[in-house]
């Protein structure tokens, strides 16, 4: 009965080592994913992950392809191959990807110039991958640039002409509908009662007659007196 005690510590103490190194594994993880942003936006932005040859046990020669002309661009820790050909498309003039497929997953970019005068060599290597973009990214990135500046166009278009709030919506997003605001309409005015002219009132004339009695007396002559 006693090496159960012991058997019964071992379990706990194993499980408690396994979730330390597995949350630090899924933190480091999630870290670049956050820091790289979501590879779904890089593949419809750039359209560019299915145009990478992909050499495995590949690494470039990095001193040779530098005095050719090649230029190192930059380097980041990724969670896997796809994670590194993602940052490639996402950098200004990157056409090779480089992935070390041990320790940490480092993912060194490079521009090696055009189709036409690329100057990066590469040499066998067991940890390592290697993948070329070929096509001009020189003419992809001016066609991602040309597309963005289109866009904006149509927005500055809109803006200007007052049409922001059409019914146009992005996919994915829900346009919040705002409430109009009616105003009451305006009172009708009172008509004014007509007043209807009072027709002029003519009085006739009245001519009055004034009659005029003219009274002539006559006298008469007295007869002389009879003689006696």
């Amino acid at each position: 009965m006693a090496p159960w005690p012991s058997l019964a510590l071992r379990v706990p103490l194993w499980c408690l080592v396994w979730c330390h190194i597995l949350r630090g594994t899924v933190a480091e993880f999630t870290h670049d994913r956050k820091r790289l942003g979501p590879l779904e936006s890089v593949r419809a932005e750039h359209g560019c992950l299915e145009k990478f040859e992909v050499s495995e046990s590949t690494i470039i020669r990095t001193q040779d392809s530098v005095m050719l002309g090649a230029k190192y661009l930059n380097e980041s820790d990724v969670g896997n191959r796809e994670d590194c050909l993602g940052l490639c498309c996402a950098t200004h003039l990157c056409n090779v990807a480089v992935f070390e497929e041990k320790n940490k997953g480092a993912c060194y970019l490079f521009d090696c110039g055009p189709p036409d005068g690329f100057v990066c060599k590469f040499t066998e290597h067991s940890a390592y991958t290697s993948a070329v973009l070929r096509i001009n990214r020189h003419q992809l990135d001016l066609g991602v640039w040309s597309e963005q500046r289109k866009h904006e166009a149509e927005l500055a278009n809109l803006r200007s002409s007052g049409e922001i709030g059409g019914d146009v919506v992005a996919p994915g997003l829900v346009r919040l509908q705002q409430p109009l605001t009616t105003s009451p309409p305006a009172p009708s005015p009172t008509p004014r009662p007509t007043i209807a002219p009072t027709p002029a009132t003519t009085t006739p004339a009245v001519t009055t007659t004034t009659s005029t009695t003219t009274t002539t007396t006559t006298s008469k002559p007295t007869p002389p007196d009879a003689k006696t």
